[in-house]
């Protein structure tokens, strides 16, 4: 299927829709609006004057039986816990404003990195301040139910700057070991990152088609689960069979990130975009002498133990042709 997407000058950009391209059914459009939403919600409930009415409204955004990560050590956090965290940044943090930095969002699944300037008064994690400007920041993974609610979130606060600006060098350290403490069941931020990295490397392996098909599918777990190729939950071999359809007709597909990518308790989310020469058929389009073309998208992923890929939540861009 093809259409006209703009022209600019003598540039015409066609969209094509390929053999295996990730497809776009209703289920995967309804998901992804409902968590472009939850997250509007939360950013404007987080940011509302009135600080009783706002902590209500914020608590209601989670389904009771939520699973929270990165809020208590060494276990899976509750609604009761999200209840105690949230009384504390809700009246102890005052005159603060929630900045989104980024987002990323892939099916019922979203990210951002945030940043607020407050003022503590009270206590916040055992440090108690009167009149102390601060300033927080770090990167949260939300996970929708069908109703629009919170069903899992991961947190990754980065607490040696918070509790460094507090208390300074031994602030930074105990910080430090607070997150330690927190991501204590997770892999670490710097674990997630370095995945990512062996990602993006092992797909450009141009170079070597063999290697790339092999190191990338020793990324992902056996058992992995795919939101948002099909319309129903795909698994690697489908996941692989869409980078095969792309990789035939595009040999030199080459993936570079756009912003920064987002890593905690086991989780990462990255944006990228991809350019390529077309050198065989994709679909019903054929190549033509110097065909060019770009393919991105964004995606979160959830990392098992030994640093695989379990489970993918994708939100890709059709093939667009260039030239």
């Amino acid at each position: 299927m093809r259409g006209w997407k703009f022209v600019v000058g003598a540039l015409m950009v066609l969209t094509v829709t390929g053999p295996v391209q990730a497809a776009a059914c209703k289920s995967n459009k309804h998901a992804l609006a409902r968590t472009v939403t939850g997250m509007n919600t939360e950013l404007a409930t987080a940011n509302s004057a009135n600080r009783q009415a706002a902590y209500d409204r914020y608590i209601a955004l989670f389904d009771p039986a939520a699973r929270v990560f990165g809020l208590v050590p060494d276990r899976v956090g509750t609604i009761e816990d999200v209840r105690k965290h949230y009384r504390a940044v809700f009246f102890e943090l005052q005159n603060g404003t929630l900045v989104e930095d980024d987002r990323i969002v892939a099916h019922d699944m979203g990210a951002h990195r945030y940043h607020s300037m407050l003022t503590l008064n009270g206590t916040f994690d055992g440090v108690v301040a009167k009149d102390k400007p601060v300033t927080l920041r770090g990167q949260t993974f939300f996970r929708y139910g069908k109703d629009g609610r919170i069903v899992e979130r991961w947190s990754n606060h980065d607490h040696a700057y918070r509790m460094g600006q507090l208390l300074g060098d031994k602030g930074r350290e105990e910080g430090a070991q607070i997150a330690a403490q927190l991501n204590g069941l997770g892999l670490s931020e710097q674990q997630g990152y370095a995945l990512v990295s062996r990602f993006t490397g092992s797909f450009n392996r141009v170079e070597a088609p063999g290697s790339r098909r092999s190191e990338v599918a020793g990324l992902l777990a056996d058992g992995m689960i795919v939101h948002g190729l099909n319309c129903s939950n795909a698994t690697k071999s489908d996941l692989l069979a869409h980078y095969d359809s792309l990789w035939m007709s595009f040999p030199d597909l080459h993936m570079k990130l756009t912003g920064e990518p987002m890593s905690g308790w086991s989780m990462v989310a990255f944006r990228w975009q991809a350019m390529g020469s077309q050198r065989a058929p994709y679909g019903k389009r054929r190549p033509k002498y110097r065909t060019i073309v770009q393919w991105s998208g964004q995606l979160i992923a959830r990392l098992d133990k030994d640093a695989r890929i379990a489970e993918l939540w994708i939100d890709e861009s059709p093939v667009r042709y260039l030239h």
